[in-house]
């Protein structure tokens, strides 16, 4: 047993010599120095009111000549493009899509025709105008709404204090469960995070104004941030 360390020692130096790697924890486990670790997931979250809201709007038209139905979908489009960037509190204004294609036809007796669809997406900054920029987009063309989703111009600003915060909360727990078995976290061996969640309620979605002009009027409830972490610590 005497010979075993002056051993190990004489094959760890022959090993590096040669250009073989040795690992820390080989090291360690032979002088009888196997460090343990603790691995714990931190979290954070908090609650925001929206302040923007993403918009997508579209137009549509048929029509039995490709050309007409396109050049209808044009010209209400450009109507709704000014009245949106006369607006100061709109931002971010994109178009999507252009679309045109051919219906034919069920039967001999029907001719075939040709359907055309228009979509951008912008962002309101300002919800309190949110009813009237609505009825002027009716009034200029628009007769569809697609998807529609609430958001908060402090989010970015906000993952980063919740960041911190599910770290401090991860070594919390880490020092708990140490603090269990007489012993003391160290340094961090590995730090990740999970994935980001900013969420709220599902937001409405109407196939055309006609039945977003029958319901009430649209308020965006509070949104959902939360942070995870997973992080796992040296064990004294």
């Amino acid at each position: 047993m005497k010979n075993i360390v002056p051993l190990f020692a004489t094959a760890l130096f022959s090993a590096c010599m040669l250009g073989f790697p040795i690992s820390v924890t080989a090291q360690q486990q032979a002088y009888g120095q196997v460090t343990g670790s603790v691995s714990v997931r931190g979290f954070a979250s908090v609650e925001l009111s929206p302040d923007e809201v993403l918009i997508q709007v579209s137009i549509t038209d048929e029509n039995k000549e490709a050309m007409t139905a396109m050049l209808n979908v044009q010209e209400k489009m450009a109507g709704v493009v000014a009245l949106l960037k006369a607006n100061k509190d709109v931002e971010a204004l994109n178009t999507e899509y252009v679309n045109l294609s051919k219906r034919s036809g069920y039967n001999r007796r029907e001719e075939d025709h040709y359907w055309a669809r228009q979509s951008l997406s912008f962002v309101l900054t300002d919800l309190k105008d949110y009813d009237d920029l609505l009825d002027q987009l009716l009034q200029a063309g628009v007769n569809e709404l697609g998807r529609m989703q609430f958001r908060s111009s402090k989010a970015a600003l906000e993952k980063e204090k919740l960041m911190a915060r599910a770290l401090n909360n991860a070594k919390a727990k880490a020092q708990s469960m140490a603090a269990q078995y007489g012993q003391k976290i160290g340094r961090a061996l590995r730090i990740s995070d999970m994935p980001f969640n900013e969420g709220g309620g599902p937001s409405p979605m109407y196939k055309n104004f006609a039945e977003a002009e029958a319901m009430p009027s649209i308020v965006g409830g509070n949104l959902s941030l939360s942070v995870q972490v997973y992080v796992e610590f040296e064990l004294k």
